[in-house]
């Protein structure tokens, strides 16, 4: 990850509360879900093998995509155990200072 990118001198020549700050903090927060997503799918990915070693059959379903990671242990009549990891990133700078 680019942090030079997202120092704070970057920020704060993009100025409080403007439109470039916020896309700047968008990016940071897709590249952190870029550096944490591997991580945790392989966490994950050792759940589901640990619940699958005990009877279930969790396969991936749906698009995995950056943040979302969905089982299931389908059945052609029910969906027997659903598993899913979802998660988020929050970033911003200085936008947080009034409501508007």
């Amino acid at each position: 990850m680019n942090f030079e990118k997202y120092s704070k001198r970057h920020f704060e020549t993009l100025g409080l509360d403007s439109p470039a700050a916020r896309k700047l903090a968008d990016d940071l927060e897709d590249d952190v879900k870029k550096e944490l997503q591997p991580i945790i799918i392989g966490a994950f990915q050792r759940i589901i093998e640990g619940l699958n070693a005990k009877g279930h059959n969790l396969k991936a379903y749906g698009e995995i995509k950056l943040g979302d990671i969905p089982f299931r242990d389908e059945s052609e009549e029910k969906c027997n155990l659903r598993l899913a990891c979802d998660f988020v990133i929050s970033a911003g700078y200085a936008d947080t200072i009034s409501e508007s």
